[in-house]
């Protein structure tokens, strides 16, 4: 069957009555509100007219914490939804992002820090042997993990 404008009519259209494809059709598209009654009780109401739909839409939007702005009575100006539906696209991530900060050059020698830290110690120079053992790791040659084990130790 064609319509008017020339266009086919999809069979499963003409078998439900209608006598006019969907780009020439006088019907406005129908509406899903959500309809959150408490934290895992959702659901979907389907809604034909468009301007009730926005009303509804526009009563029960969140304004914090599960109050709902139609049920408090707030007095601020609720929000219209004139806005279509738009149809979500799924989300798709680039392959080439980044994923970790660049990485730091570090010249970690903890061996020749912790016999020197070591010789401090036997020394009884505790706070020289903090103080190199704090410097060294400022200066990226100690790694974190020399540096918690040094301090361990020095205590």
């Amino acid at each position: 069957m064609t319509c008017k404008c020339g266009n086919n009519i999809p069979d499963l259209r003409v078998k439900k009555g209608y006598k006019t494809c969907v780009s020439c059709s006088t019907e406005s598209k129908w509406s899903g509100v959500q309809v959150v009654h408490h934290k895992t009780g959702n659901e979907t109401q389907i809604i034909k007219d468009p301007e009730v739909a926005a009303d509804f839409i526009a009563k029960s939007a969140r304004s914090g914490y599960g109050t709902l702005k139609g049920v408090t009575g707030s007095q601020k100006k609720a929000r219209t939804y004139t806005r279509e539906a738009k149809k979500i696209e799924p989300v798709s991530r680039p392959v080439d992002r980044v994923i970790a900060r660049k990485k730091v050059e570090t010249n970690y020698n903890d061996d020749e820090i912790a016999a020197s830290v070591f010789a401090l110690i036997d020394k009884q120079e505790f706070d020289l042997a903090k103080n190199l053992i704090e410097t060294k790791f400022q200066s990226l040659n100690l790694s974190p993990l020399g540096r918690k084990q040094l301090l361990f130790l020095l205590k």
